[in-house]
Order: structure tokens, then sequence, then C-alpha cells
């Protein structure tokens, strides 16, 4: 694919958009990998099983941000090192839009949000006692 891979991406149509960027993303780790591009890739096998080591990653890396305009955390390989999870990821951060991709929770946020998920899926009506 060219180096155009984010204008072809965001000229889809919005239902298309994921399964574009899971066969280019499908398709630059079959290229790393010297898979050919007919065989398929699970999406729940580990790459590193599939035969990346952490210097592929790296090249990876490098090329999907170049291509994607995106940052990527190296972690991103090697926390959940599947390509389901990197497409998943990516789809987040560059369909569903970055807010929700960056958006950090912390401290007291992070409990009164946790009480209100808690509260929503099962109707308690009260507060979680704090401990």
């Amino acid at each position: 694919m060219s180096a155009d891979i984010l204008a072809q991406l965001k000229a889809q149509p919005k239902l298309d958009q994921k399964e574009f960027l899971a066969n280019y993303v499908k398709g630059e780790f079959k290229k790393a990998l010297y898979i050919a591009e007919s065989d398929p890739i699970a999406n729940d096998i580990s790459i590193f099983d599939l035969g990346l080591n952490s210097l592929g990653a790296e090249v990876l890396k490098q090329r999907f941000e170049n291509e994607l305009e995106c940052k990527i955390d190296t972690t991103d390989f090697f926390a959940n090192p599947t390509v389901g999870y990197f497409i998943d990821n990516l789809s987040v951060r560059l369909l569903d839009g970055e807010q929700v991709a960056n958006t950090v929770v912390e401290g007291d946020d992070m409990h009164d949000m946790v009480n209100v998920m808690l509260n929503t899926m099962y109707g308690t009506g009260g507060s979680a006692s704090q401990g």
C-alpha cells in the first residue's frame, strides 16, 4: 500500500473503515513475517509465536506511525501481542476518535466513575461504601 494509507482509510465509508484498517495491518504483519498474502493470520495468536522479534516490532511500529500519522507505544506490541488487539487499539485511536483512547481517569474521578457504572449496571440506588 502507498504512503497515503491514512487518506485511503478516511476515504472509506464509515462502516468499511475498520475492515480496511484490519486488512492493512494484517498485510503489514504478513510482510514483516514473510507470510504469503493469501495465508490467513488469526487475530488471537501472539505475533511473537508467529515469529516477530523485538526488532521487527520496532520496524513495524515506525512504519505504522509514519503511515497512519499516530504515536504508537511500543508496549502496544508487548502488552497484548496479537494482531486483533493491535487492530482494535488502532481502530479506537483512528476511527472512534482520539479523545476516547487518550482519556485517563485517576483518583477520585475513577472512584466516582466506577460507582456510577456499578449503580447503572446493578441499580443499587445508593452509593457504594468507601473504604
